[in-house]
C-alpha cells in the first residue's frame, strides 16, 4: 500500500480508525475476497477425507461448512437448513 496514500488521509483530517475502514481496507478487499473464496472452496474439498476419518460422525470440532450442510440436510432431513447454512 502507497505510504503517501494514508498521509493523504491523515492530512485530510483522518483519524486511524478513518484510515483503516476508507484506505486500507478497500485496498485489501480483494485479497480478502480472493482468500475467502479459495477458504471455502477447499473446506468442501477436504468432506472426504474428514467424513471417513471420523467413522461419519464428526465432532462439532471437525464440522466445516460442507460437513455441517450435509448432515442438516441430508442426515437429519431439514432441508432448507441444509441448503442454506445461514438460515439456521
Amino acid at each position: 500500500m502507497p505510504k503517501d496514500t494514508l498521509e493523504a488521509a491523515r492530512v485530510d483530517g483522518a483519524g486511524p480508525w478513518q484510515s483503516f475502514r476508507s484506505v486500507t481496507l478497500p485496498f485489501l478487499r480483494p485479497l480478502i475476497v480472493i482468500l475467502t473464496t479459495l477458504s471455502v472452496i477447499w473446506d468442501f474439498g477436504v468432506f472426504n477425507q474428514i467424513w471417513f476419518v471420523r467413522n461419519g460422525h464428526p465432532e462439532p470440532g471437525y464440522q466445516t461448512l460442507g460437513i455441517y450442510m450435509y448432515s442438516q440436510g441430508v442426515g437429519s432431513s431439514h432441508y432448507k437448513p441444509g441448503c442454506q447454512p445461514w438460515a439456521c
